[in-house]
């Protein structure tokens, strides 16, 4: 990862120090509530990397422990030119575990949008970007569950800009044992599933609803629900509408925004079915092929008409009763 998080002011121990005798430790540049990240240089590669370490505070418990470990072994096991590449893991001297990445030198995709709604033609490569990484998650028999601009982060390649994916912190294995207790919600609010806030199972088509709250927001600069309090923000994705961007965005093609209104749909059977089939529905709109994503295998599509992707459904579903307070989804 790179320095789109500004760099923590407070004096860190582990700054300056070699950890396992490879990596010096330069700054850190983000802290979350189970780990910290620090823009590292191998010395005798002369390479930038980034150190993701779990904080002393998350080690002492068990369960984050665990989750802390799964989330490494699922990073290292997605290849895929749109999700943050792991390249060693170990433990510090204290035992705490840690993964090295690739350091992205970029922003967050969240940076780009606060700027203003992107143009068209760039939030369908984005949108497709993420679309092919989301694709490598689920062919890793996982699911993302925290799909937000935030954990996207856009850098700069040869060719251009490119998204990709970052932090499975509650990312979740489809098989194997559970990693959280049923019933638990975890997310972020303004990006979550109906049935991720509903507390039912989850799969890929939870993170193709959240491309889609992406998608919404690259285009029209909000996001498709929001209340003042989380609780509220969570009732509208299970009972509001689902919102059409060309209210916000009279430019916004119909073809995208058939796309988008599909992501969005509160069934799951009625989204796209995989990451592959939102990327393409994507890169058709835009008439565009990711040069790093897999080739299309079918024909072209030409101009989607209204109505050919999806028929846009009026209905809503009944909330379901979910043991939440008004606060932010516990991480």
């Amino acid at each position: 990862m790179g320095p789109a998080v500004r760099p923590c002011e407070m004096v860190d121990p582990l700054v300056g120090q070699l950890v396992a005798e490879r990596y010096l430790v330069e700054a850190q540049i983000a802290m979350g509530g189970m780990g910290r990240i620090y823009r590292v240089r191998h010395p005798v590669l002369d390479r930038l990397l980034a150190l993701k370490v779990m904080r002393t505070s998350a080690a002492s418990r068990r369960a984050l422990r665990s989750r802390f470990q799964r989330e490494i072994r699922l990073a290292a096991a997605i290849d895929s030119p749109h999700v943050v590449a792991v390249v060693d893991t170990g433990k510090l001297d204290d035992g705490r575990p840690f993964y090295v990445m690739e350091y992205l030198d970029g922003e967050t995709l969240a940076d780009r949008i606060q700027r203003g709604p992107l143009p068209i033609d760039e939030a369908c490569r984005r949108g497709a970007e993420m679309a092919h990484g989301l694709s490598a998650v689920h062919r890793a028999d996982a699911v993302h569950r925290d799909l937000k601009p935030s954990n996207v982060m856009v850098v700069e390649m040869s060719h251009g800009p490119r998204c990709k994916l970052v932090d499975f912190g509650i990312a979740k294995l489809t098989t194997g044992e559970r990693i959280t207790q049923q019933g638990a919600v975890l997310g972020t609010p303004h990006y979550m599933s109906p049935e991720q806030i509903a507390a039912r199972p989850v799969d890929a088509r939870s993170d193709i609803y959240a491309l889609g709250c992406i998608l919404y927001a690259m285009v029209t600069g909000d996001v498709p629900f929001s209340a003042p309090a989380p609780l509220s923000t969570m009732r509208l994705h299970l009972e509001a509408p689902v919102p059409d961007p060309r209210a916000r965005r009279l430019a916004c093609p119909d073809a995208l925004a058939e796309v988008i209104q599909r992501c969005l749909e509160k069934s799951p059977e009625r989204r796209f079915q995989s990451a592959d089939a939102a990327a393409e529905a994507l890169e058709h709109v835009a008439d565009w092929d990711d040069p790093a994503g897999p080739p299309r295998t079918t024909a072209p599509l030409g101009r989607l008409s209204p109505g050919a992707l999806w028929a846009l459904s009026a209905h809503t579903i009944s909330l379901v009763p979910v043991p939440l307070s008004d606060a932010p989804a516990a991480r």
